[in-house]
């Protein structure tokens, strides 16, 4: 798949999402269960979130993939430049395996330190959370089967959507990135 047909299949995806949030705006709008507040708070935070974690998620997603291929595509050009140093022995190739070292480092530094790979599965299963929160709400399925509208379920809907995004915040700001995570000691607290 060549970089033009990936562009368009993530716009197309973006078009894609962007209709379905366009088009629960509507049940939302249309549904005489929910109050005027009920909407808006549906809007302005539901949809809000499910809308910046789906930016988040690619975001995340492409600077993961960016970093990756940098690194691994300067790590190869550096083995290949050394293989290339023993034949030649010329002093520009001892300067781009340098150069390609210190890209490969500067790479993966960068992606440790900023956890792409751990943020882009942190963001992309809130989204999956929120969305398939939202889908048995709107559903009636679930937790929300007991209750006879949605506007009856809004409530229960509303704290579980809270408890997700504070759950999200909680695990996201719980530790610095460049910290190790504590480790069980094995020893049981008393």
């Amino acid at each position: 798949m060549t970089t033009t047909e990936t562009q368009g299949a993530l716009k197309a995806r973006e078009h894609t999402q962007s209709r379905i949030v366009e088009g629960i705006d509507v049940v939302v709008t249309e549904d005489p269960s929910f109050s005027p507040a009920q909407r808006e708070y549906l809007r302005n935070r539901w949809l809000h979130e499910v809308s910046y974690f789906a930016k988040a998620t690619r975001r995340s997603r492409r600077l993961h993939f960016f970093v990756s291929v940098v690194a691994v595509a300067a790590g190869a050009l550096t083995a290949c430049a050394a293989g290339l140093n023993v034949f030649f022995d010329d002093r520009s190739i001892r300067w781009l395996i340098a150069g390609m070292g210190v890209i490969t480092a500067i790479s993966t530094g960068l992606s440790t330190r900023f956890q792409d790979w751990e943020n882009w599965k942190r963001r992309s299963m809130t989204l999956e959370r929120l969305k398939s929160e939202g889908r048995m709400f709107l559903l009636l399925s679930g937790p929300y089967q007991k209750f006879s509208s949605a506007g009856e379920a809004f409530k229960t809907f509303a704290e579980n959507l809270e408890r997700i995004v504070k759950e999200y915040k909680i695990e996201f700001f719980a530790k610095r990135p460049d910290q190790e995570a504590p480790r069980d000691s094995g020893r049981e607290k008393r």
